[in-house]
């Protein structure tokens, strides 16, 4: 009696599980869990197999009492992109003048490694090329850049000021600024930088390389086109311009969303454009929401102006993670890969407060394909309503005779 009870139970286990995996494509084992909170960093390879809501993700943990739990979880985006910059005022500690031009020395308060000054000037109109110069005591200056641009222009027609320098990262507690004598009086308001954290950068985005890049040069226009190995979520461009030149150009973002097919042929559908402008005073370097596309068309008006000498183009995307609560030891897995699924609704949506900062990340194994069923199809008499009825019939009957069995002892 305890063999066939053994057996029922190994079929009844052997079928609850398998009914929970099957309704994926896919399966990750997961690796590394030994606290209760833990953060799974979402490979890019996921992104081209799995619902662009992430509706499809679960996450599947084995006791070693052999029960199947599903495991909350929820979606982290790393999408603060103010964490990546960090804002500090300069205090002015000297202005000066001379019959070559105009000094400012500032200090910064504290010492960091910084690659951006905005200056804003009370002047208008303005139109200088700058030096400047980093130093830690005052006495040796070093020169950051020079012959630096910055414009200011305001009038009935534009309003347009670019007072930003843009520099290799300088570590340096004191930083001066020399504006060459043009018969104009630079009066300062006020200086502050800009720098970018770059280990949060590295953090938060992730390279998505392309499988092909092409640029066509056509009505003025240079076209660039690039196709993306899968569906990927989409945050940043970067372009690589190899002209020297300044330039000052309208440039245009399209994003493949999905593709119709007509008599005429495969009709690709694009997102509206994006507008934005291709500056030489700016990095080139475009944020934008999250998109999910494989393929990106840029164009960029040149008017009657030469094409730019582009070199590259690098394309990023935020980075995920799955932030979960694993209640029970044993084996842990990923599944994924049904279009069909809704979102899953857990608790702990409504708690991350309390969740622990500093979590430790697991990571996922090698991809295993399953054998996904199709329940509107299988008509079968083994389909999953039928045996659900089989097995409960089953255990009813062992429990009636152990019943009885107990009784007559």
């Amino acid at each position: 009696m305890k063999n066939k009870f053994l057996l029922v139970f190994v079929l009844w286990f052997s079928y609850t599980t398998n009914a929970q995996l099957n309704q994926f494509k896919y399966k990750r084992p997961i690796n590394g869990v030994i606290d209760t909170w833990h953060r799974i960093p979402v490979p890019n390879a996921l992104f081209g197999k799995i619902n662009t809501d992430f509706s499809d993700l679960r996450i599947i943990s084995i006791t070693k009492s052999k029960d199947t739990i599903e495991v909350p979880y929820f979606v982290e985006e790393n999408n603060d992109l103010d964490d990546e910059f960090e804002t500090k005022s300069f205090n002015l500690l000297n202005n000066s003048s001379t019959k070559d031009g105009h000094y400012f020395t500032f200090e910064i308060p504290t010492i960091a490694t910084i690659n951006q000054i905005v200056l804003n000037f009370n002047n208008p109109n303005y139109d200088w090329n700058i030096q400047l110069e980093g130093s830690n005591d005052q006495r040796s200056w070093f020169t950051i850049t020079k012959a630096y641009r910055i414009v200011g222009i305001a009038n009935e027609h534009v309003d347009f000021n670019y007072g930003s320098i843009d520099f290799p990262n300088s570590n340096y507690q004191y930083y001066r600024l020399f504006i060459p004598n043009n018969g104009s009086t630079p009066e300062l308001a006020s200086a502050s930088t800009n720098f970018q954290n770059l280990n949060k950068q590295e953090e938060h985005f992730k390279e998505i390389k392309p499988i092909t890049y092409t640029v066509k040069k056509e009505n003025k226009q240079t076209h660039l086109f690039i196709e993306l190995p899968y569906l990927c979520p989409v945050n940043q461009i970067a372009l690589k311009i190899a002209t020297k030149q300044d330039y000052y150009r309208p440039i245009q973002f399209f994003f493949q969303t999905d593709s119709t097919v007509a008599e005429t042929g495969v009709i690709y559908n694009y997102t509206e454009p994006i507008q934005d402008i291709l500056f030489s005073k700016n990095k080139p370097i475009y944020t934008f929401p999250t998109t999910f596309t494989k393929e990106i068309h840029i164009a960029i008006d040149n008017e009657d102006n030469s094409p730019l000498s582009i070199e590259g183009v690098t394309i990023s995307g935020r980075t995920y993670a799955l932030v979960a609560r694993f209640d029970q030891k044993g084996e842990h897995f990923l599944v994924y890969g049904n279009s069909e699924t809704e979102n899953p609704h857990y608790d702990i949506v409504n708690f991350k407060e309390s969740i622990p900062v500093d979590l430790k990340k697991c990571s996922l194994g090698s991809e295993e394909t399953l054998k996904m069923e199709n329940p509107k199809h299988d008509n079968s008499l083994f389909s999953g309503t039928w045996l659900w009825g089989i097995m409960l019939t089953i255990i009813g009957i062992v429990g009636f005779v152990t019943y009885r069995m107990l009784r007559h002892e």
